[in-house]
């Protein structure tokens, strides 16, 4: 496996996709923050009025460091870019053929699935600790704010989201395995992130209809479901269990049948 792990290490590092998709975060949280700040010295300089949309505008601004991290971590924004980086990840050995040189150093193709998501660990790390960057900068140097009511709560929902990305990116690793196509969990994982509380509403809709049950949620049972609506600087110890529990369950089954997967296919 450590043969296989360095091989991936080497691919990650020497392609292009890695930084692309990094530069392509960094270029999002900027422009998220720009438009904070716009919509901040709107207000400020009262070229906003006093109108209801404006003032519900004003009302969602977050007021605290805490609340920026909520606006970036609670949601599908660092997700979006871990879906995409590990169908490309997956997918590049696949179209190039790297997948038979790595096979052929490894005595075990479990070692290929271990590796490939350490690679995707450390994919998200960066991507966490470049948000986190953009965030305390831009909230000290351009918003000029620097109150942040619950560290704890921060820390944590950064720990929880690197957590749940990583057990995503896991499910998605395990569709491409299933598929051997990049199309087909590509468009899934978009799909899922972008209207995962679409999908969840007509879930409950149809448990509603069919089991008459009105006091359960689809989303708090699924990675992207606490991500959106349970997940934040607020969350309380029940929600942080729960969704660690949820988080690892989907990671170790996603793993687990993956491995089994690689090791009855054929590599080609």
């Amino acid at each position: 496996m450590l043969k296989a792990l360095r091989m991936d290490l080497y691919r990650m590092v020497r392609t292009k996709s890695t930084y692309i998709i990094l530069a392509a975060m960094i270029a999002s949280c900027a422009m998220m923050i720009w438009s904070f700040y716009v919509t901040s010295a709107a207000f400020s300089s009262g070229m906003m009025g006093e109108t209801g949309a404006d003032m519900n505008l004003a009302a969602l601004m977050p007021q605290t460091v805490d609340g920026y991290f909520d606006a970036f971590f609670q949601g599908n924004f660092l997700v979006l870019f871990t879906v995409i980086f590990t169908v490309i990840f997956c997918g590049a050995e696949y179209k190039h053929g790297y997948i038979k040189n790595v096979a052929s150093v490894i005595s075990r193709r479990t070692g290929l699935v271990i590796s490939k998501l350490i690679c995707i660990f450390i994919e998200i790390i960066a991507l966490h600790a470049l948000t986190v960057l953009g965030i305390i900068i831009g909230c000290r140097g351009f918003l000029g704010i620097t109150e942040v009511n619950n560290v704890r709560g921060v820390v944590l929902e950064v720990i929880w989201g690197i957590l749940m990305n990583l057990s995503m990116a896991s499910v998605i690793m395990l569709l491409f395995i299933i598929a051997r196509k990049t199309t087909l969990p590509m468009v899934i994982g978009i799909i899922y992130v972008l209207m995962g509380s679409t999908i969840y509403s007509l879930a409950d809709l149809i448990v509603e209809k069919l089991f008459k049950i009105t006091d359960f949620s689809v989303a708090e049972y699924t990675n992207m479901g606490n991500m959106l609506s349970y997940v934040n600087s607020t969350a309380s110890q029940s929600t942080l269990i729960r969704s660690a529990i949820v988080a690892v369950v989907y990671l170790v089954v996603s793993a687990v049948v993956s491995c089994m997967l690689m090791n009855k296919k054929d590599v080609k």
